[in-house]
Formats: C-alpha cells, structure tokens, sequence
C-alpha cells in the first residue's frame, strides 16, 4: 500500500532562479543610465548635460550582460525567438522581449549618434526613453501580475522597479565619476550633479517599500505569513539586513552628511551600498518572494547551485568591463567614421 503524503508536508521548487533576479538587476542599471542621458538631451535638463555621452555608453555596456543572463537560464538559447514568433498580447514575457529589443536597438543607435554630435540623437533618445522605462516598468510587471503571490501583486512594484533602476544608474554613474573618470568618459562632478537626485529617490524606495510591507501586514494571512518570512523568518538576513538597512538606510544617512558629499573618500561609499540594496531588492522580491508557500506549511526550495552564483559574478563583471570598453570603442569608431 503506498503511503499518503499530506500536500502541507510537501517541500515544492521556488518558481523563479537567481538568474531572472540578475536580468532584472542588469536590465534596470541599464534603463537608468539611459534615462540620465536623454534627460538633458531629450528632456532640456542642462544640469547634467556633461553625463549624456558617458551615461549612454554605460547604458549600452549594461544591455550586452542583461539578456545574457536570460539566455543561459533558458538553457535552450534558440527558444527565445519563439517569443518573437508567437506574440501573445495578453503577456507581459511577449511584451518585454519586444521592449527589450527595441530598447536595445535604439540605445546603440541613440548612442552612436550622440557621440558624433548628430541633432538626430534627440529623436531617437525621446523613442529610447519610452523603451528604458518600459524596460523597467514591464521588470516590475513581470511579478505584479502574479496574483497568488502577495509580495509581487501590487501596483507599487513597477513603480519601485522604475525608481530602484533610477537609483542604481546613477549610483553607478557616481562610481564611474570617483574612480575611473577618464576610462568612462564620466564627469567628475556627476556624483555632485545628482547627488539631490540620488537623495530623493532612497528616500522614495524606503516609502514605498514601507508601504508596501504596511499593506501586507494589514492584509489577508498569506500577506502576513510573507512579512513574516521577510522580517522574522529566513529571509530576514538578506532582506532586513542587507537590503533595507546597509542598502536603504544608510545609504540614506550617510547622503544627509555634508561631510560624506564632500569627502573623496566617503562619496561613493553611499553609490556602492545603494547598488548592493538595488541587487538585493531584485534578488529577495524574485527569489525570496517565490520562497513563500502557497499551498504547504514548508518554505519553499530556492538553493542556487553554485555555478549560478559565477555565473551572476561573471555578468556583473562583464557589464563592468564593458563600462570601461565602451567609451574608448566609441571614440576609435566615431573618429574612423569623421
């Protein structure tokens, strides 16, 4: 006679890897940056008008590991053309695969022409914004929609997504400007430049994240059990810890301090804990909200094997390496071309 196994004792897979985590991370960085470039070119704002060329080379950099990290998690690369063949309007994957070609096809183009000074940059980086945002709104959209999952359906979530990717851009940007200013072609007064901006949007994440934590708390029992793994269960760690307090909060402090925005040394610290807390928001809503379980008293499996950890390292620091690179190609190609 077999034996009958309850459902609430049955341990079940989180739906989601790591590496869908690391194209939302990738993906945003890249939305980010490129929406800094065409806000003086595009939208007028002189102010930041000397991160246009660089932020735009960065953005580019970015969009080569992004849908790289797609591909190696679909372990069939030639099955992403499926999606350009069979649309279905109704989903939000066959959304995004469009958006995120047509983004990455008028980011090369927009960039190109920006380097060689052409007026018809501003045309294609007013049609390279709508794609950059949404990029980053359909990341969002991909989890809001789910709505078994109380942590990813909420309309906050896009919203935080656009804002999160706003942040990690110019933090980066921020990085780029201190520390490698003549590799990346990056002001080296960006980080002073946005510094308000950069302020200001910490400061939206940490409301809307709040808010957004409030509600599930105010909510059913599987909103509650979700707070409950996030601050007190085994996603407290990498959630409360690194994502809100060394990603959020102090970042957010230390960007109060006028002695930090003035120090060399301590000016970028602020950048490199707010991309942490980007790739942790991206990480612990994808992974850790997949933890959550929907029909068994068991945590759900999400273990990544350690192969996807150097792979997600190898992405990163390819988009890294491109951030260098691009720049310097950039300049050999335009001046080949004058």
């Amino acid at each position: 006679m077999e034996s009958f196994v309850p459902l609430w004792y049955v341990q079940h897979e989180a739906p989601l890897p790591v590496l869908i985590a690391v194209y939302l991370f990738l993906a945003g960085i890249s939305a980010g940056l490129f929406l800094i470039s065409t806000s003086s070119t595009v939208f007028g704002w002189q102010k930041v008008k000397p991160l246009a060329r660089p932020a735009a080379a960065m953005a580019l950099a970015f969009m080569v590991p992004a849908p790289l990290a797609l591909l190696i998690d679909l372990g069939k690369p030639m099955r992403f053309i499926n999606l350009f063949i069979n649309f279905n309007p109704t989903s939000a994957i066959s959304w995004g695969t469009w958006i995120l070609a047509l983004y990455g096809l008028t980011a090369v183009v927009y960039t190109y022409l920006l380097w060689r000074g052409e007026k018809a940059a501003r045309t294609w980086g007013a049609a390279g914004s709508l794609f950059a945002v949404g990029l980053a709104v359909y990341t969002g959209m991909l989890l809001a929609l789910v709505t078994a999952r109380p942590l990813w359906n909420s309309a906050l979530i896009p919203v935080l997504f656009v804002v999160s990717a706003l942040a990690s851009g110019i933090a980066l940007a921020t990085i780029a400007a201190r520390w490698a200013p003549r590799l990346t072609a990056m002001p080296a007064e960006a980080g002073e430049l946005l510094h308000t901006l950069k302020t200001w949007l910490i400061g939206a994440e940490v409301v809307m994240l709040s808010l957004h934590f409030l509600l599930l708390a105010a909510g059913n029992a599987a909103g509650q059990a979700t707070v409950a793994h996030f601050l007190a269960g085994p996603r407290q760690a990498t959630f409360l810890w690194v994502q809100v307090v060394l990603g959020l909060l102090l970042p957010l402090v230390l960007l109060l301090v006028p002695s930090v925005r003035h120090s060399d040394t301590l000016a970028s610290l602020p950048a490199v804990l707010s991309i942490v807390g980007v790739f942790f928001l991206r990480y612990n809503f994808v992974v850790g909200g997949g933890e959550v379980p929907l029909t068994s008293h068991l945590v759900n499996h999400s273990a990544a094997p350690a192969s996807e950890w150097i792979i997600t390292g190898a992405l990163i620091a390819l988009g890294l390496v491109l951030v260098a690179a691009v720049p310097a190609a950039l300049r050999r190609f335009v001046a080949s071309k004058a």
